[in-house]
């Protein structure tokens, strides 16, 4: 199954009754990320963000997580709060 982003499609393993594994890439470096345990449900209340707020849906994802599915970087890529 795939998940389509603004800037990637991801792939969604291991679906289970309401969780799987998304796998995509990186998108400065294409290095694979994959992100285990993700509520499908909250998928479907986020809904690639047409739906709730990422944070409300997807509570059990750390932050850098999240910011993999709104923007395609991995946390080695992401700015946070004092970086220069």
């Amino acid at each position: 199954m795939q998940l389509k982003l603004r800037h990637q499609i991801v792939q969604l393993l291991d679906l289970t009754t309401d969780t799987c594994t998304i796998v995509g890439k990186d998108v400065f470096t294409g290095q694979a990320y994959e992100i285990p345990q993700v509520s499908v449900s909250g998928l479907r209340r986020w809904d690639a963000g047409r739906g709730k707020f990422i944070q409300d849906a997807l509570p059990e994802l750390s932050v850098e997580q999240r910011e993999f599915l709104l923007t395609g970087l991995t946390p080695e890529n992401q700015l946070v709060e004092g970086d220069e």
